[in-house]
């Protein structure tokens, strides 16, 4: 397994249903008190904490997730910039962001109110992300979701596997 005996972040776990039956020891983190109390239920290294101020030494990280959580963010670029901080080099991230404009229509369709997904703060495209990564950061796979061929503006998720230099 790519990452077995390596350490792992998972930034925004939730409820740690992404890495649950890996047979991985990822460290999970999440801003919820709430939430990191579940995971302490299931999981040995979890983390209440900010992924502005991640409370991890520089350099020490193997592999990081960002999934579905730059959006929640009104600064996800500092997200990435910590991030950057303690992967070590050579160090991979994978981040998936949703397209907001399709999954408005979507929930306009499904009759959901507010258009705009709850709790999205940032509308985050693919030039953002590329932008953010600052020249610090190789991409290795890039592509849209449910069709990787399709425009990002047509698609619901936008997914980027990058390592740092």
């Amino acid at each position: 397994m790519r990452f077995a005996g390596k350490t792992v972040l998972d930034i925004g776990a939730g409820d740690g249903i992404i890495l649950a039956n890996s047979g991985l020891a990822p460290i999970e983190m999440d801003i919820s008190a709430e939430r990191c109390a579940r995971l302490k239920q299931k999981q040995e290294n979890v983390v209440c904490a900010s992924g502005f101020d991640l409370p991890i030494r520089n350099e020490t990280i193997d592999g990081c997730l960002l999934i579905a959580i730059l959006e929640h963010t009104s600064r996800p670029e500092s997200i990435i910039d910590e991030v950057h901080r303690v992967l070590k080099s050579g160090g991979e991230v994978a981040i998936l962001v949703p397209n907001d404009i399709a999954l408005s229509i979507g929930r306009i369709l499904l009759l959901k109110f507010p258009p705009r997904y709850p709790g999205h703060l940032s509308f985050i495209t693919p030039r953002k992300i590329k932008s953010w990564l600052k020249g610090r950061f190789y991409i290795r796979r890039d592509y849209n979701l449910p069709f990787h061929r399709a425009s990002f503006w047509l698609s619901l998720y936008y997914f980027i596997y990058l390592q740092k230099k």
